[in-house]
């Protein structure tokens, strides 16, 4: 699939924007992994840029785990901008699932949080997990806009 002059030019300025805006080594590393897998596989990228860290904390800000055991399911991991807020909340007895479909984006989340024994990465479809446990909260970054119709 190509991408169009348009869109080119709209990540270009959206990249010149983040610079700007989030001057966190990270991130812009992470935005650098996140563009490239949009150029290369765009059907399987669903937004322009990886969350920012504002947003992580906004969306997993009831988190809550306690003594008990408890399983995260984050779908459409990206560039772990979640994963890595998730994880400074877990506990010993959490354990988070991380989805992602492009493989360049899961070797880059194996390679950020391989020292975290109760995380685990997987590279697949969302549609082909299939546990056979039940999780305590389910995050997902993904826009819905990124799937079919029927889907």
């Amino acid at each position: 699939m190509k991408v169009s002059i348009k869109t080119f030019v709209g990540i270009v300025i959206f990249v010149a924007f983040s610079i700007l805006a989030f001057r966190g080594r990270s991130y812009l590393r992470d935005l650098g992994w996140f563009a490239m897998s949009a150029i290369r596989t765009p059907s399987q990228i669903g937004a322009v840029a990886p969350s920012s860290p504002f947003l992580a904390e906004a969306i997993i800000k009831h988190i809550k785990p306690g003594k008990e055991a408890v399983r995260i399911l984050e779908v459409g991991a990206g560039t772990g901008a979640f994963t890595e807020k998730i994880i400074e909340k877990m506990t010993k007895n959490c354990h988070l699932d991380a989805i992602e479909l492009d493989s360049d984006l899961s070797k880059l989340l194996r390679e950020k949080f391989e020292k975290h024994e109760n995380v685990t990465i997987h590279n697949m479809s969302i549609l082909d997990w299939n546990p056979r446990y039940h999780y305590d909260y389910i995050i997902s970054g993904v826009p819905l806009n990124a799937f079919d119709d029927e889907l």
